[in-house]
């Protein structure tokens, strides 16, 4: 089952399932389950030619009217948890760089008014 309770669907679209006496699960690198009974079934996955029309519908499912494709360069690789493509530290100082840039920005900005406020203040006071 997915996260949401769902069944994982095999390439034959029946769900996967794993009884009580099936021991010494593996998963091969093409989504091949085994266990100690025998072979369970394959991951059905699958790649979306344009996956900006996939739409959330929940945690862990998408939606489209799109027609799914084989996905054949995927690999299933057992036991491995799936890490955050994001690096605290780079991110901090990104954006660090970026206030900074709007600090300079508004600086900037301030100066360039003040100029321009003594300029008028200066054409004001040589009319009169």
């Amino acid at each position: 089952m997915n996260s949401s309770g769902y069944p994982v669907l095999s390439t034959t679209g029946a769900p996967i399932t794993i009884g009580p006496e099936d021991t010494g699960l593996e998963i091969s690198a093409d989504g091949t389950i085994s266990t100690s009974v025998g072979n369970k079934g394959r991951f059905d996955i699958v790649s979306f030619e344009d996956e900006t029309q996939l739409k959330k519908a929940s945690e862990s499912m998408f939606t489209t009217d799109a027609a799914p494709e084989k996905a054949d360069d995927a690999k299933v690789i057992q036991g491995m948890i799936e890490g955050s493509n994001v690096e605290p530290i780079v991110e901090i100082t990104n954006m660090i760089t970026a206030l900074r840039s709007y600090q300079g920005a508004g600086e900037f900005i301030s100066s360039d008014d003040r100029l321009l406020r003594d300029a008028i203040q200066v054409l004001t006071d040589q009319q009169a």
